[in-house]
């Protein structure tokens, strides 16, 4: 039964590297940033607001070319510099990006169990990130790969824990918070993949309500 499992977790992850943008995708998206943050960012926004019922629900606008692509997607909610909420994937469930950030963007907002749902009134002092990652490739040891740069996804069985590009600040504390959101306990086999992400966020001013 342990084979089986390690050998249909395999197979997951390699249809999660098919769908997950490669690394030709991402540096298409980190060279067109302007023309990426802004509408990203403002969906992934739009989408929660639509959900808490500060907005009605509207028909969503028209998808730019280059979010119509299909790719996997994070999406954070931060508040005061911390994590308020996080959810994503790196096997997208929609065939846009841009339903892939809505969709993420409710899951970090109402879904995060390690989280209370966010209030319609913390809207105002939040920021939504979008990370749009890499396919991820396993590794034996993560310690080569700077954590401002690789996110780590570790996988035990049926359990896992993922940070992304820059949530950590150091290799050791990257590993042990893996390990502690997977519920890895001393002496338990894992496996470690590492993977690349584009990162867009909000500004300051754009967290401002508006009618």
């Amino acid at each position: 039964m342990r084979r089986a499992s390690y050998i249909l977790a395999g197979l997951a992850l390699m249809a999660a590297a098919v769908a997950t943008a490669g690394g030709r995708e991402l540096d298409t998206y980190r060279a067109n940033r302007g023309k990426i943050e802004q509408p990203a960012v403002a969906l992934a926004r739009r989408a929660v607001e639509i959900r808490l019922g500060i907005k009605p629900t509207q028909p969503a606008p028209p998808c730019g070319s280059l979010l119509k692509s299909k790719a996997a997607v994070f999406v954070t909610i931060s508040k005061n510099g911390r994590r308020r909420g996080c959810k994503g994937s790196f096997e997208p469930a929609t065939q846009r990006l841009c339903d892939e950030i809505a969709r993420a963007a409710v899951g970090a907002a109402t879904m995060d169990v390690r989280y209370r749902p966010l209030r319609s009134s913390e809207l105002k002092d939040v920021i939504f990130s979008v990370s749009i990652v890499g396919a991820p490739r396993q590794v034996r040891d993560a310690g080569q790969y700077p954590p401002g740069r690789y996110g780590l996804l570790l996988r035990s069985g049926s359990k896992s824990g993922v940070l992304l590009p820059g949530e950590a600040k150091t290799r050791s504390w990257r590993l042990a918070e893996a390990k502690r959101q997977a519920g890895v306990k001393s002496g338990e086999q894992f496996e470690l993949y590492i993977f690349e992400a584009v990162t867009f966020a909000e500004h300051p001013s754009s967290r401002r309500m508006k009618p």
